[in-house]
């Protein structure tokens, strides 16, 4: 007999017994147990009524002189003892979320297991947010970078219309009164009210409109819709003045600019970084303190990341949040307490990057707009800059620190990510049909307005995240790269959802909702495993990259 694995754990305990019980057919205690053996899958109380079961009948067998005993007891006795140990540490819920099509006979191979995490690809050189000074955000230089926002968005909707073969000759706002005209511009709600159907207003840019807004009408006949206050939009329709108001009764809305379908360009040389293999990238909820002040245990998580070794994995924040944090809890007296938090995780993981299962591993970090160790608003340089307690922090070469929002190429497939929530302040106020739809019309607009953050900045109601609107530009995607994978994490559900728009994946990863910040017990990932393409007859012509179809997104929820 061979000597059990070091470590016995939910994932392998079933086919590990069955190894040890192979060869031995004819006593009915081993059928038995092999079939006890074959129904563990991951359930941990069928883990535990088998450990009960299991150490009886040794202790009755070996009494007997039975084979059962003498056979099998050296070596389940070491089992047994690890099964304990394991179940004491805390158990693993997992549960699929999303199986693409090209995925839905076999299971998603763990990173350990691969042998292509040498050929994979992780580039951050997409990312160009650096350390900056902040400015103030006066009304004055508010309406400036609306206005080069509307102005940007408008030559980027004519040259979509254009290369679509479309006429429109855009009209300023409040020009002229007429049929069948075109104006560009930015979804406005007068005072601090919801957007309604009835309220709608648009805003054009100051070069051509002269900043001037119009009401929008004829919305409520609008089937299928989307709007919400900061939106770029065009209208199409016909002009009326009269001695109360201008407004647009609206025949069409265009919002935002259509993405393209995206492409695989290479499907020969993109197929060999796969080797025929998923690649394997595991995010992380790194909350480290809870409301309560008390600390998170990560072994859990620490001790799942060497047993699968995933290619990825993304630690997204808050780390420390400031808004769950009181200063003058007992807990932590100063400052440097809480940034010391920082520092020993960021240690924990650079001793994890050196360990033997995951040193081909690539780590990153993300902070998020509540965090407490950085001091800028959206958009976040790295956790690393310099303006921050971090700066002088000696990490591994596999430890990426991304700015947040921030960007990934694991070979082919772009990664955008936000920490934050760019669903739910959206959701909060607009006017969307069909209601059933929304969620998936939120995640439509995100790409068509080629932001996390379309509805910043608020030039009226309050805003969840303080922007710096200077930097407005880098809170939308980088204009010749497109993400195909869109990663954030977000409370409009309470649990992780995955929609797809236009062959482009949207994951929430996990919920940032206030009520799972008080558990020092429970942490949170979600594991995503991304196909090899599919190339038919050796062919490396352009071909559609369909992420959907081989895009497996599961949850995973550890409780101590």
């Amino acid at each position: 007999m061979t000597d059990p694995p070091v470590e016995i754990m939910l994932s392998n305990i079933s086919s590990e017994l069955l190894r040890v019980l192979s060869g031995n057919d004819d006593d009915e205690l081993f059928r038995t147990l092999r079939e006890k053996a074959d129904a563990i899958g991951q359930n941990k109380k069928k883990l535990l009524e088998l450990e009960d079961w299991l150490m009886n009948m040794i202790s009755q067998a070996s009494a007997k002189g039975s084979s059962f005993g003498k056979i099998l007891y050296p070596e389940i006795s070491q089992y047994a003892r690890n099964i304990k140990s394991n179940v004491d540490m805390g158990n693993w819920n997992h549960y699929n979320i999303y199986k693409g099509a090209q995925c839905q006979s076999g299971m998603p191979i763990v990173g350990i297991k691969t042998n292509n995490i040498n050929e994979c690809i992780v580039d951050d050189s997409l990312n160009n947010v650096v350390d900056y000074k902040t400015s103030g955000s006066s009304p004055e230089n508010i309406a400036m970078q609306i206005n080069n926002k509307i102005a940007r968005f408008q030559n980027l909707f004519i040259k979509f219309a254009r290369k679509a073969n479309k006429d429109f000759q855009i009209t300023p706002v409040h020009e002229s009164a007429s049929n069948d005209l075109c104006v560009y511009g930015r979804i406005w709600c007068e005072s601090e009210i919801q957007i309604n159907e009835h309220n709608i207003l648009i805003e054009g840019d100051y070069s051509n409109s002269k900043g001037k807004i119009a009401q929008v009408r004829n919305i409520e006949n609008m089937p299928c819709i989307c709007l919400f206050p900061g939106q770029m939009v065009a209208i199409k329709g016909n002009a009326i003045q009269d001695d109360f108001s201008f407004r647009y009764m609206a025949s069409n809305i265009y919002t935002g600019i259509p993405a393209e379908r995206p492409l695989l360009h290479r499907p020969k040389e993109t197929s060999l970084m796969y080797g025929g293999e998923n690649v394997h990238i595991m995010v992380v909820r790194s909350l480290l303190i809870t409301e309560n002040g008390d600390k998170v245990d990560f072994n859990g998580v620490f001790k799942k990341i060497k047993d699968e070794a995933p290619h990825l994995v993304i630690f997204m924040g808050p780390f420390v949040s400031a808004r769950i944090i009181s200063f003058q809890s007992q807990n932590f007296k100063e400052l440097g307490d809480l940034i010391s938090i920082y520092y020993k995780f960021i240690e924990e993981i650079n001793t994890l990057s050196l360990h033997s299962n995951t040193k081909n591993t690539k780590f990153v970090l993300i902070s998020h707009s509540y965090d407490l160790c950085s001091t800028h608003p959206l958009p976040q340089p790295p956790l690393n800059s310099k303006s921050t307690a971090l700066a002088n922090l000696i990490t591994s070469d596999n430890l990426i620190y991304l700015p947040n929002p921030g960007y990934l190429r694991v070979n082919e497939v772009i990664i955008g990510i936000t920490s934050c929530d760019p669903i739910t302040s959206i959701s909060r106020n607009m006017v969307c049909r069909p209601e059933d739809k929304a969620l998936n019309l939120i995640c439509q607009q995100l790409l068509q307005q080629r932001s996390f953050f379309p509805n910043y900045p608020s030039s009226k109601l309050p805003s969840e995240y303080a922007i710096e609107v200077n930097k407005l530009r880098h809170l939308e995607f980088p204009s010749q790269y497109l993400p195909h994978l869109y990663l954030f994490s977000s409370n409009y559900k309470k649990d992780p959802f995955v929609e797809i728009v236009s062959e482009r994946c949207f994951v929430s990863v996990f919920s940032q909702s206030q009520d799972s910040w008080s558990d020092s017990k429970t942490c949170s990932v979600a594991s995503i495993f991304i196909l090899p393409p599919k190339i038919v007859d050796d062919n490396n012509e352009e071909t559609s990259l369909l992420l959907s179809d081989r895009l497996i997104v599961e949850a995973g929820l550890f409780v101590k």
